[in-house]
């Protein structure tokens, strides 16, 4: 599964990032960056004080989420009001903020982003400097459509197929008109994998199929399916240290050998077990291994819990849903 920065150097090399024949923008912004963002011509110097830090033209992301983003820190409220000085301030460390911050806007769909240098204010008596951040965000790319074919080799029935898609579209973060941000390409594509691992096809590979129009600012996207073969339930193992005989756990089990593979019987599987009330965890976790062919043993884990142990409401124990190994 590809993770956010291979889909940001994709998007990027789709756009020839960072100038295209025939498209003027990148420079347009780059120009108009250095014009209006020029950093002042005093230069501040390594280990002043940081007093504060602030943005310009950040109209979408939030001042506090860049400021997360950047290691440069300023002092806080408190600490200013004990009159205690910011961290010291460092030339190389702002330069890969400013990357930093240019980065997370093109991940979020922003590809054309202009982040200039920081301008300083200094104060050479106390030596302190105050930073400001100016952004020229650019306009933001957009879904124009999305489309879902199969690979030839898949075994899924195209009814199933199409139910799926059905069933998702409304739950997808990426529908026509919503902004392109490569967190969400990665939302959509854990919903799908969970949504066919729902119907027993566990081993399916997903892949998403961009085409970006550079003239309207818009992305297609095609969601390139490879089903795998359908899986069912293969026998169940129960492990562990406990006291309570296994026939009395296998009983909370939520599917029989044979049956088709679903990812909710597992979990239902592992919240059944956990609400006996009497362990401290509680794990279902099936045994992927393509070699195996399309048979899937699950091992449940159990660990008793302590004697005099109370336990109040209903959750899964210290594990969370379900583990995949």
């Amino acid at each position: 599964m590809p993770n956010c920065h291979h889909i940001a150097n994709r998007f990027r090399a789709i756009l020839n990032w960072p100038g295209a024949a025939g498209s003027s923008l990148p420079l347009l912004v780059f120009c108009l960056s250095v014009i209006l963002f020029s950093p002042a011509s005093v230069q501040a110097q390594d280990g002043y004080a940081v007093q504060k830090i602030a943005f310009k033209g950040n109209k979408t992301i939030s001042t506090t989420i860049l400021k997360l983003l950047t290691e440069t820190k300023s002092v806080g409220t408190f600490s200013k009001l004990l009159g205690k000085k910011g961290p010291e301030y460092d030339d190389e460390v702002m330069v890969q903020d400013i990357e930093r911050i240019k980065a997370f806007y093109q991940r979020e769909g922003f590809l054309y982003v202009a982040v200039a240098p920081a301008q300083k204010e200094i104060d050479q008596q106390k030596k302190t400097v105050k930073l400001t951040i100016s952004i020229i965000e650019g306009e933001p790319f957009r879904v124009r459509q999305v489309t879902h074919s199969l690979t030839p080799s898949s075994s899924i029935p195209d009814s199933v197929f199409n139910k799926i898609f059905k069933h998702t579209s409304r739950e997808m973060v990426l529908r026509p008109d919503t902004r392109f941000r490569d967190s969400s390409v990665i939302l959509d594509q854990l919903l799908l994998t969970r949504e066919f691992g729902n119907v027993g096809y566990p081993y399916v590979d997903i892949k998403p199929e961009l085409t970006v129009s550079k003239a309207d600012y818009t992305v297609d996207i095609d969601w390139r399916i490879e089903s795998g073969p359908m899986c069912f339930f293969g026998d169940v193992r129960v492990t562990g240290v406990s006291k309570i005989p296994a026939p009395v756990i296998v009983r909370q089990i939520a599917f029989r050998q044979g049956d088709l593979f679903r990812l909710r019987s597992v979990e239902q599987t592992q919240q059944q077990v956990y609400g006996l009330g009497v362990f401290q965890v509680a794990t279902a976790t099936p045994t992927f291994a393509k070699d195996s062919g399309t048979v899937i043993p699950v091992e449940t884990f159990v660990k008793d819990a302590k004697r005099f142990t109370t336990k109040l409401g209903v959750g899964y124990g210290t594990e969370d849903r379900i583990r995949v190994s």
